[in-house]
């Protein structure tokens, strides 16, 4: 009878030791989030892709995130991350072809468009240029048309956080020369030596000349309507 007893503590124990001896779970990696901004951009600008990447599983592993364009493999990352971790990563890419492009990311897809350039906007950025690095505060430079000036205009500069996807933000107020040329300080998030884990590190620029009256802070999910818009410039916070 005492035998009969212990044979169910027996077999707990002999189960729990086998449960405890199975492997970790090999690496598996799954991606989700894919990000491409909402907007047109112009034959040759660099569009920006985000997607996040995880591994499932629970050992460490490498994966080859390939973004396509149209069904060509247009860039590849390897990314190296242990069991659970997660990481984001980024492509920017460009074409000079007209027309709506498919993105696709390991099964996740999105589209983005991109139009012929315009010769001549009434409103453009000058300075930085497309992927350059920035500051978290940073002086945008540009030029303003005649027209903008005549139509008593606004000039506004908005920022769009790629990783956040969005929304834009404006930024503190643009005086516009007698010669056209404006300039003012934007923000790129906070100072990172106070807020390391801000909202990225992508970010589009552009200027706006609008007859509203915008406040610096507001946040647009889209571009204000009834406004001329400049060429969109990517670039990284350093």
């Amino acid at each position: 009878m005492k035998y009969s007893h212990l044979m169910p503590l027996a077999l707990v124990l002999t189960l729990t030791l086998t449960l405890s001896c199975a492997p970790p779970r090999p690496a598996e990696f799954s991606l989700s989030s894919l990000v491409v901004p909402p907007m047109i951009l112009e034959a040759g600008n660099p569009i920006a892709v985000k997607v996040n990447v995880t591994n499932v599983g629970e050992v460490e592993g490498s994966y080859d995130v390939r973004l396509k364009v149209d069904n060509v493999v247009v860039s590849t990352r390897e990314v190296t991350l242990g069991g659970g971790d997660t990481t984001t990563v980024f492509f920017t890419y460009s074409t000079d072809d007209i027309g709506t492009h498919y993105v696709e990311v390991d099964g996740l897809t999105d589209t983005f468009i991109v139009s012929s350039p315009e010769p001549i906007r009434p409103v453009a950025i000058v300075s930085p240029k497309d992927e350059f690095e920035v500051p978290w505060r940073h002086t945008i430079q540009g030029m303003a048309q005649e027209e903008i000036t005549s139509l008593g205009l606004n000039v506004y500069i908005l920022i769009y956080p790629v990783e956040s996807d969005g929304p834009w933000w404006v930024q503190p107020p643009v005086v516009v020369t007698p010669e056209g040329y404006w300039q003012a300080d934007a923000y790129f998030g906070r100072d990172p030596a106070a807020y390391p884990e801000d909202i990225g590190d992508f970010f589009y620029v552009i200027a706006i000349a609008t007859g509203l009256t915008l406040e610096p802070g507001q946040q647009w999910h889209s571009l204000p309507a009834f406004a001329y818009t400049s060429n969109a410039v990517l670039v990284s916070r350093r």
